[in-house]
């Protein structure tokens, strides 16, 4: 096309231009104002943030960990928050599930056995925190040092600290607000919440039970809570019986003593029909199951063998090499010349056994209903023992 055409085409292009690029744009406000609002969550997403109160932990101590929940720079109430935790390059676990408070946080504690990452995540799982890994030490640790990671837990400090020498240790101690903490050689432990209601009843520190030997332990089956001291243990849990139980004794398996004794007065509702053998998947006698059900309740896992019927619990005792032959606090008993019944002993006296059983009578026997019974038996009715695998 020769240039000198261009002079005439332009004043009746650019008029046509105008009007196309005029009609697009209300075209496109016409379809934006159709268009739904973006939600509120996308301008302003929910963000969680996890931290730990310390870096590592001795074994036995607990670990608390704080999510807090924030958008827009404000913090948000009542979110539910999970909090998983794995070792290693293992499986993710729940830890716990909560909601957080008013402030936005919520607190949760752990006591991992092995260096242990943590994450948390919104119930829909659509949010979820930066890990946190908690890594175990076998390093002291002091009085002083405990108190200043766990200042939030504890609260402020009752009175001086107290130094004092209980069942062959020397222990240093203080009271607070909310816990008691507590050095036991280069170990520092702490008793808090409800454990701490039920430790001072029993005297505390300077009561039957001695100094703490680990951090409490929750979470268990029926959202029990378990706490070891120097001559005992404390058991707690709602859903039984008796919601506070206690056992007294230098062993490591006091805490199965007093899970067992929680049960006391327990009666199955029908024949073979009780919840221990419900929870192993079992109709068979349950006085080996009742047990074991103790020792994982507990928190001791597989101490006693976990079994569906009587005989294969012998023969895992036998097979483990946990027959003992002489009767202990903790240990179990196999009563009858050809082993039938399984009993937990509380007390040794000079011919006798002070036991806790499952699946007995009102008076030890085969009578109906059966039940969780706290009897005492001969020594001579006793096969053999055998000791928890702590």
């Amino acid at each position: 096309m020769p240039s000198t055409s261009w002079p005439r085409l332009v004043p009746r292009l650019v008029p046509r231009l105008a009007l196309t690029l005029a009609t697009t744009g209300l075209v496109l406000a016409v379809a934006a104002a159709l268009l739904p609002p973006p939600p509120a969550s996308a301008a302003r997403a929910t963000a969680l943030k996890l931290s730990s109160t310390a870096a590592d932990f001795r074994s036995g101590e607990e670990v608390f960990l704080r999510v807090e929940a924030r958008r827009g720079g404000r913090a948000i109430a009542k979110v539910k928050i999970r909090v998983l935790s794995r070792t290693g390059n293992g499986s993710w676990r729940e830890v716990a599930r909560k909601t957080t408070g008013s402030g936005g946080t919520v607190v949760v504690s752990d006591r991992p056995s092995r260096t242990t990452t943590y994450r948390a995540v919104t119930v829909e799982r659509k949010v979820r925190s930066r890990s946190v890994k908690v890594a175990r030490t076998t390093r002291a640790r002091t009085l002083a040092q405990r108190q200043e990671a766990l200042a939030q837990v504890t609260g402020r400090a009752r009175g001086a600290a107290v130094t004092t020498r209980r069942l062959g240790s020397q222990v240093v101690y203080q009271r607070h607000a909310r816990a008691v903490v507590a050095q036991v050689g280069s170990s520092t432990w702490l008793v808090r919440g409800r454990m701490l209601k039920a430790y001072l009843r029993k005297g505390g520190v300077e009561g039957r039970l001695g100094a703490p030997v680990v951090d409490m332990r929750c979470g268990l089956l029926e959202g029990a809570c378990v706490q070891r001291f120097q001559n005992g243990a404390i058991y707690l849990n709602n859903k039984a019986r008796k919601k506070v139980a206690v056992a007294y004794g230098r062993t490591k398996a006091t805490p199965i003593l007093a899970a067992a004794l929680s049960q006391r007065g327990y009666r199955e509702p029908t024949y073979r029909g009780s919840k221990y053998g419900k929870w192993v998947g079992s109709k068979q006698p349950w006085c080996g199951i009742f047990l074991a059900w103790a020792s994982h309740a507990s928190g001791s896992g597989d101490a006693i063998p976990r079994a569906k019927s009587f005989p294969a619990m012998i023969s895992k005792v036998r097979a483990r090499g946990q027959v003992r032959s002489a009767p202990k606090v903790g240990r179990i008993a196999f009563i009858g010349s050809t082993p039938h019944h399984a009993v937990l002993i509380l007390a040794v006296r000079q011919n006798t056994i002070v036991t806790l059983e499952g699946n007995v009578g009102t008076r030890g026997g085969a009578g109906h209903p059966r039940g969780v019974r706290k009897l005492v038996r001969p020594l001579s009715s006793v096969k053999f023992y055998a000791e928890p695998r702590l």
